[in-house]
């Protein structure tokens, strides 16, 4: 029997179970609803296994591993409450995001919230930012990331525009220039408020031009209640937010 012929009969066992359990309209009516959360689960499974494809194309390219997600209970951190799996961002959403980003790229250092194993940072280094530092709290991702850069720099990279900081987001000052932050859905709520906290401290304190690209922005309130930050762009994906000049008080 083939996996068709398997999935039509496994489809008309489950109607026939929900129209005994249920009655035909009951069934009818919730029809809409089931056939829209089937389509949805089919897009997710198809755009999940089109994605891990473009990341083994990508290692693949450059020679590096980054395509291998590592689930919260295997990051070696003792916040795992806090943080969110090791994924990869695809090279796809991250071109889309970038591409609405209108600067010098010369004059910005682009800095990675929870840069994992160096994705971002190698797709970074395709623009021309003064510095490129990925902050990372698992010392074993760390180790992957320079690992990563180390193959990427001996064929055409400069390493010294890299820098890879083991610690705390929480821990960690911004530098005192125009800069790219950079988060792919790296934290949870707690940690994710604690950083744009400090990231609005450091912009009141020092203001200067910066920038921040929220790919899949679940916690994108904690920025628009800022008041630090003006959404300028969004789409389902990601959002693009730009520092509001002076102290980030209006």
């Amino acid at each position: 029997m083939s996996n068709v012929e398997c999935a039509d009969m496994n489809l008309v066992s489950r109607l026939t179970t929900a129209v005994r359990r249920k009655g035909c309209l009951q069934v009818l009516a919730e029809a809409p609803q089931y056939i829209q959360d089937r389509y949805e689960e089919f897009q997710n499974r198809w755009y999940s296994e089109r994605a891990h494809k473009s990341n083994l194309q990508f290692d693949l390219r450059y020679g590096v591993e980054t395509s291998l997600v590592v689930p919260v209970e295997n990051l070696d951190v003792f916040c795992k409450e806090h943080v969110s799996r090791y994924q990869p961002i695809n090279e796809k959403l991250f071109h889309q995001s970038f591409a609405r980003l209108q600067i010098d790229h010369s004059q910005y250092a682009f800095i990675d919230y929870g840069s994992g194993k160096g994705k971002a940072l190698i797709l970074a280094s395709m623009f021309p930012f003064r510095k490129i530092i990925g902050i990372e709290f698992s010392s074993a991702l760390c180790s992957i990331c320079e690992h990563n850069l180390g193959v990427l720099c001996s064929r055409k990279q400069q390493r010294e525009r890299f820098e890879v900081i083991c610690a705390d987001a929480r821990d960690y000052v911004l530098p005192a220039e125009p800069m790219v932050l950079f988060f792919y859905n790296p934290f949870r709520d707690v940690l994710m408020e604690a950083v744009i906290l400090d990231i609005t401290d450091s912009l009141r304190a020092n203001p200067r031009p910066a920038w921040i690209v929220y790919c899949v922005p679940v916690h994108a309130h904690y920025l628009e209640r800022s008041g630090c930050f003006d959404r300028v762009d969004s789409t389902k994906q990601f959002s693009l937010y730009k520092a509001k000049r002076q102290d980030c008080n209006g």
